[in-house]
């Protein structure tokens, strides 16, 4: 069993959306913790790094690398329609120091709970947009108004992510690729929200250029 870290920085707006408004001011709100600090679901990326680790395999097997298989992807993620997990176990991931700047933000809820709420903390780190739908005629739809809280570019989310079994690094060197490779994420993020950063680490060393060296010389 093999620890990893997993770092995502935000390059434009994000919308990790709850699925849920914010009362009746907000249509699509983010997912945030009980003080205010967003994250990212490990579910959700899990979903999304096998999305990004198919691509990969297509990506090879389109150019006559045959390094990887279906077969990993099942071994990384599981098989889709089976009860057994994948050999990958992710958390969520949280902003740099988590813990302490949570220790912080709770303190200061109840210190200076006239000053600060849950929602002064979330406007810190967000900003708010507005959409409307357009008819053929260019004029805005009636009723189609619609706010959003999305985080802010250059916001970092890191976790860690445990590989059960890989004595041949193979996985790793998968799972390095397809973070690599996660580009886009969130709602919206075909319509110009989502675009994003994504390694893996091995302590201070970056896998995901490791593995992009290895696979240039031909030893991967």
């Amino acid at each position: 069993m093999t620890k990893y870290l997993i770092k995502v920085e935000t390059k434009s707006l994000t919308l990790l959306g709850s699925g849920e408004g914010w009362s009746s001011a907000i249509d699509m709100d983010i997912v945030f913790d009980d003080v205010g600090l967003p994250y990212f679901p490990a579910r959700r990326l899990k979903g999304l790094l096998r999305e990004s680790t198919q691509e990969v395999l297509e990506m090879f097997t389109a150019s006559g690398i045959n390094i990887f298989e279906d077969a990993d992807v099942d071994l990384l993620f599981g098989k889709i329609g089976s009860p057994n997990g994948g050999r990958l176990i992710l958390d969520n991931l949280r902003i740099p120091d988590y813990q302490n700047v949570r220790q912080w933000c709770q303190w200061a809820l109840s210190a200076h709970a006239n000053l600060v709420s849950q929602e002064v903390i979330i406007n810190a780190q967000t900003e708010m947009r507005e959409h409307t739908s357009i008819n053929d005629d260019g004029i805005a739809k009636d009723n189609s108004l619609r706010k959003l809280r999305a985080i802010r570019a250059k916001t970092t989310f890191e976790g860690s992510a445990v590989i059960a079994s890989d004595p041949e690094k193979k996985l790793q060197q998968l799972l390095a690729l397809a973070s690599l490779n996660m580009r886009h994420v969130g709602t919206s993020r075909h319509k110009g929200y989502g675009e994003v950063a994504c390694k893996l680490f091995d302590g201070n060393v970056d896998l995901s250029q490791q593995t992009i060296d290895l696979l240039k010389k031909g030893v991967a």
